[in-house]
């Protein structure tokens, strides 16, 4: 589908435009309160996931939560709607696909799953909706997505794709700590979203279509720096190896976790190059044109 480029945004009313901001900033604030309650294993933060879990998994979640509540405050900040076209698209590979997979579960005579379907089938049409709505909206920022970007993306989408569809298909030892069967099919339907993610700033190579997805990516490795690196340097053969995080006293799958940190030690210097130091893009001092 063919983006529509411009300067502003001439289809909202001004009193709305900024409305969809305010509420930008507000549900990024919500989102970081709740990864801050799901990395402290706040009982009504840890209430929400359907299944009891190990402390890592909810730290895991918290991170997920900061990556979303980051580009929203970023759109709203800016006022760039047309990146919200990556974030639906998100949203609907991983809802319809873990309403796919409740679905199952309750076929199978599972009880209580009835809610998680209806509130994952309302957040995927939500994203649909999205994506189309915001794939009709003009680009504010016309600045081109610098190709170390685009580079990058492609391995972080293949990266993703690989990872998420073992995680989905409960392929063991992908994550550093062993991961229940479903919490598995979870978190790699929340890694295929995310390869969706960066696939949409591929295919449409703006700066607008790419600052999002690196202020979510930059915001998902601060939460998981300190626990995945205490990880990598306890003893994972001892019983307090998972303490600090209560993920209990499973052994440590080292090779994952290395190549866990090594992506995000990359994400995390791209991020930083691009928006503190490249003249095209970097926050501060940044030039109009040039690469």
């Amino acid at each position: 589908m063919r983006r529509n480029d411009g300067p502003a945004i001439a289809t909202i009313a001004p009193r709305v435009h900024w409305a969809i901001r305010l509420a930008c900033v507000v549900n990024g604030a919500f989102y970081f309160v709740l990864g801050l309650g799901l990395y402290v294993k706040a009982p009504w933060a840890v209430a929400l996931w359907p299944w009891p879990d190990v402390g890592m998994s909810y730290v895991f979640l918290a991170s997920i939560a900061a990556a979303i509540g980051a580009p929203s405050i970023w759109i709203g900040l800016t006022g760039e709607f047309a990146a919200f076209a990556g974030i639906g698209l998100n949203t609907l590979v991983v809802n319809i696909g873990a309403a796919i997979y409740f679905a199952v579960r309750m076929l199978r005579s599972e009880a209580g799953l009835a809610p998680a379907i209806s509130v994952c089938i309302a957040f995927a049409v939500a994203g649909a909706l999205l994506c189309v709505w915001a794939q009709r909206l003009p680009v504010r920022d016309p600045r081109p997505m610098p190709a170390i970007v685009r580079i990058a993306f492609v391995g972080f989408m293949v990266t993703l794709l690989v990872a998420g569809s073992a995680l989905a298909f409960q392929v063991p030892r992908i994550f550093p700590w062993n991961l229940s069967p479903q919490s598995s099919t979870i978190f790699g339907l929340i890694f295929l979203g995310a390869a969706t993610y960066f696939a949409h700033g591929i295919l449409y190579p703006r700066w607008a279509f790419a600052a999002g997805q690196l202020w979510s990516f930059f915001s998902y490795n601060l939460v998981l720096f300190v626990p995945y690196f205490g990880m990598l340097f306890s003893d994972s053969s001892s019983q307090g190896a998972f303490d600090d995080y209560g993920g209990g006293a499973d052994s440590i799958n080292v090779l994952s976790l290395t190549i866990y940190l090594t992506v995000l030690t990359v994400s995390t210097l791209l991020a930083l190059y691009m928006f503190f130091v490249h003249p095209l893009t970097r926050i501060i001092g940044k030039r109009s044109t040039g690469d």
